[in-house]
């Protein structure tokens, strides 16, 4: 997937929210031997199997990126895109 920066506030949105997944018990990884600037490519798994990334993307705080996951994240995608949410928010006219 791929996720605001860091530093954005879209970007902290989506690092509390995969905190409170992380922080709900032990998470299983599967390195899928992708690599993308020296990373690791990899699919995980919270504790009660659910998959991390496919909920940061259906909260609408990151998209799917199918070099790497093979459009597997598009439907969660295409879902917070029809609901509106997070990076498919209306832009707000401050």
């Amino acid at each position: 997937i791929d996720a605001p920066e860091a530093d954005t506030p879209l970007g902290r949105q989506a690092t509390r929210l995969m905190s409170e997944l992380l922080s709900q018990g032990p998470v299983r990884c599967l390195d899928t031997g992708g690599r993308s600037h020296d990373r690791i490519i990899a699919r995980c798994q919270g504790a009660a199997g659910e998959d991390l990334a496919e909920q940061v993307v259906a909260a609408g705080l990151a998209v799917d990126w199918p070099k790497f996951s093979g459009g597997h994240y598009a439907p969660a995608e295409s879902a917070a895109r029809k609901a509106r949410l997070g990076l498919h928010a209306p832009a707000r006219a401050d």
